[in-house]
């Protein structure tokens, strides 16, 4: 992209893909399903919740858009959705795991991920028999956290989710001990955009000029995908990288001709 700014390429929005995920490369177990983006409970480092859940339903790149917002941000579920994960499954689907299929691996994982040592300052996951242990071994504020669980468990009794809307189906108490923890992290997949082209692959400057000889595709110049990009099918974005090339290849060997 600094090749082509230097030779007086129009810059494009662009955005930086990046998912939710927990401490570690969890990715394709069981803790890795309960731990990203799932619709439980979200504390920040205030120990106070800070949006509806059930964001993961609509895109996960708001669920990071949220967490992103935040110092820390962390998913709390009781030990009755804890049996009901090893039995009936997560709420959502994640990571080639479909949502309501019993997670078989899942209390061993935990298990393990409780004796791992710290990674980036933080466990893979927290487990305590009250909300104020929880919160203080997490590093959050834990007199706010029992304030937070306790309005989050009457909005569940309610059924409604007055302070901001979560859907009733998601609202899942958090009242039976032990309590979990797992802290929620950024992972950066990929840049999309920055290269500014127009629809032939051709790099064009700040008046829309195109550049002779200078084209783009790819991630690096995807104005086709940016934040729309679906992280639900890893790879999508290589069908453009493909027929971009293809596009540039064509236009690039007929230019040398001329």
């Amino acid at each position: 992209m600094r090749m082509a700014f230097e030779m007086g390429a129009a810059s494009a929005p662009a955005a930086c893909l990046t998912a939710s995920r927990s401490v570690g490369d969890v990715r394709g177990t069981d803790l890795f399903v309960v731990s990203a983006g799932q619709p439980f409970l979200w504390l920040n480092e205030l120990g106070h919740r800070y949006i509806w859940e059930d964001l993961g339903t609509q895109s996960m790149t708001l669920v990071v858009r949220a967490n992103m917002a935040q110092k820390k941000a962390f998913s709390i579920f009781d030990s009755e959705e804890f049996d009901r994960l090893c039995n009936e499954g997560a709420p959502l689907k994640r990571y080639r795991t479909l949502a309501h299929t019993p997670l078989m691996n899942l209390a061993d994982e935990i298990e393990q991920a409780l004796e791992t040592p710290e990674i980036e300052g933080a466990k893979l996951a927290y487990r305590a028999d009250t909300i104020e242990e929880l919160a203080e071994q997490m590093g959050i504020d834990a007199e706010e956290a029992v304030k937070a669980v306790e309005r989050y468990n009457e909005l569940c009794e309610k059924g409604i989710d007055e302070d901001f809307g979560k859907a009733a189906e998601y609202l899942i108490p958090v009242k039976t001990p032990p309590f979990y923890g797992f802290r929620e992290t950024l992972e950066c997949q990929t840049s999309l955009g920055g290269i500014d082209i127009d629809p032939f692959n051709r790099v064009v400057d700040a008046a829309g000029a195109v550049i002779p000889g200078l084209w783009a595709g790819g991630s690096d110049a995807s104005k086709l995908t940016m934040e729309s990009y679906n992280i639900e099918v890893p790879g999508s974005l290589l069908g453009y990288c493909v027929y971009s090339g293809r596009t540039m290849g064509k236009a690039a060997a007929e230019y040398a001709k001329a």
